[in-house]
């Protein structure tokens, strides 16, 4: 008979003690602490996992080297350090360490962000990107590219 485990998770998130520029006024409010808490005891309530959660990333590459969960939730959409240019360092480096994770592959991220860039692009004509829109976009908002916040 095989010995049943439990298995380690590791759910990763945005760093609250950090700047946020997804956030509004660039930091973290109470409704993301009670967000927090409640995808916490959700996570908690399921039978059969370990589940770590962890959110301070200055050791966080650390951790993961040496604690190597069994899978991590990858649920840090902010970016790594909360620059969301650096969204697809965290699954790369867990690519690279051989550890499962759920969530876009960075490739794929890549691709996602090369076509949004193109699509708001005032250039776009030049573009070759497949996913040229027949309009642009109304968004002036601070995740948007350069180009679409004049």
């Amino acid at each position: 008979m095989i010995a049943s485990r439990t298995r380690r998770i590791a759910v990763i998130t945005g760093d609250p003690s950090l700047p946020d520029p997804t956030k509004r006024e660039a930091s973290y409010h109470e409704e993301d602490e009670l967000t927090h808490k409640a995808m916490m005891e959700a996570f908690q309530s399921l039978e059969g996992y370990g589940f770590e959660f962890w959110s301070a990333h200055e050791h966080l590459l650390d951790l993961l080297r040496d604690q190597r969960p069994d899978l991590v939730v990858n649920f840090c959409d902010t970016g790594f350090r909360n620059v969301p240019t650096q969204e697809l360092n965290l699954p790369a480096y867990l690519e690279l360490l051989g550890i499962p994770y759920t969530g876009a592959p960075p490739a794929a991220m890549v691709s996602a962000t090369t076509r949004r860039s193109c699509a708001w692009s005032p250039n776009r004509s030049a573009c070759r990107c497949p996913a040229k829109p027949t309009s642009r976009p109304t968004c002036r908002s601070r995740r948007c590219p350069t180009c679409c916040r004049r």
